[in-house]
């Protein structure tokens, strides 16, 4: 989709909530201020999550969530530098565990891990990108994978 105000991307967040289940995966690509984590709170708001959300896990890696099918993990890649840490930190786990959602950004940088991932489950990539010439406008796209 071309051209996404905020409302329409939280909008789609929650069309794609529709079709998640425990195990499911969501990989969220983009720059910097594209508007990830803002599709991660929607997505966290369309599946009912009780609890208040905190935003970006940029600096904590990882915000886990409950909500009525068991539980779900917001994971930030970002400041992951090796492919070691995802197992140092315990990240891995998230994504094999069958009564998770696991929403994960940036995932990419780390693509080991991601081919892994990528090759089990249910998996959905987002990719969110700055349109050009409306910098409060956004490209989306997403794929079942």
């Amino acid at each position: 989709m071309q051209g996404c105000s905020e409302n329409s991307l939280r909008a789609l967040a929650v069309q794609l909530a529709s079709k998640l289940g425990v195990g499911c995966r969501v990989m969220l690509e983009g720059q910097l201020g594209a508007g990830k984590t803002t599709f991660a709170v929607s997505l966290l708001e369309a599946l009912g999550v009780q609890q208040k959300l905190k935003g970006s896990p940029s600096f904590p890696i990882v915000y886990e969530y409950s909500y009525s099918h068991g539980k779900i993990a917001h994971i930030d890649f970002f400041r992951l530098r090796s492919e070691m840490e995802i197992e140092e930190v315990g990240i891995h786990t998230y994504f094999w565990d069958p009564k998770c959602i696991t929403i994960a950004e940036w995932i990419s940088l780390c693509p080991k891990f991601e081919r892994s991932v990528l090759s089990d489950g249910i998996n959905w990539k987002v990719k969110i990108s700055f349109c050009d010439n409306q910098p409060d406008k956004r490209d989306l796209v997403i794929d079942r994978c």
